[in-house]
């Protein structure tokens, strides 16, 4: 019998990899502030001070290291410094990751519901032109990523389910293949593919 083995993204993050939205949306906002700047620009976002450039007292950027800080930053700041969102979906993803675990699919379909039931069909361009900016801006950050670190360092748990349970009780049925569904933005189980 051929096996199906379907990846998830639990896969990357078991490998330590940034690969949550929320881990996305902090890219986006550390890259942003890297620019020292009275003016700010993003694709996402524009942050506007009042009085100074925007940096920490040994004018070094402002890095995040949670969206929490950014969020308690902006707060603390809102007299000086105002940010504007290139759409409200992007804020809104920004104040969602914060608060639970961010899905950018199902917050787009919950807006699409939304604008459904209350018939503001005016609302679906912005929405899709906000979900296409993110697109390409999600796009970019996955190129950061990589997962070559992987070649020579497998992990250890994870190379026993593939040798022990998929391998092993595999070539015991010889003629079977394995087939696996990858769902991630990365290729990280072709470490494992080529290995084996």
């Amino acid at each position: 019998m051929n096996k199906l083995v379907i990846i998830g993204n639990g896969f990357d993050l078991a490998h330590g990899l940034k690969t949550r939205y929320s881990d996305f949306l902090l890219w986006e906002i550390n890259e942003a502030f890297k620019q020292k700047s009275q003016h700010i620009i993003s694709p996402l976002f524009e942050v506007e001070s009042t009085t100074y450039n925007i940096c920490d007292q040994n004018n070094n950027p402002f890095q995040f290291d949670k969206i929490e800080d950014f969020l308690k930053f902006q707060k603390e700041h809102q007299e000086y410094i105002k940010i504007n969102y290139a759409f409200p979906f992007v804020g809104h993803l920004i104040d969602y990751a914060n608060k639970n675990w961010v899905d950018i699919e199902r917050e787009y379909y919950e807006a699409l519901i939304e604008i459904y039931n209350r018939k503001i069909y005016s609302s679906l361009d912005v929405l899709n032109k906000a979900m296409d900016l993110i697109k390409l801006e999600l796009e970019k950050y996955l190129f950061t990523i990589s997962t070559k670190q992987w070649d020579a360092n497998l992990p250890l748990e994870i190379i026993d389910i593939f040798e022990n349970d998929l391998i092993n009780s595999h070539m015991e049925n010889r003629g079977e293949n394995i087939y696996f569904l990858n769902f991630n933005y990365t290729n990280t189980i072709i470490n494992y593919t080529i290995k084996f």
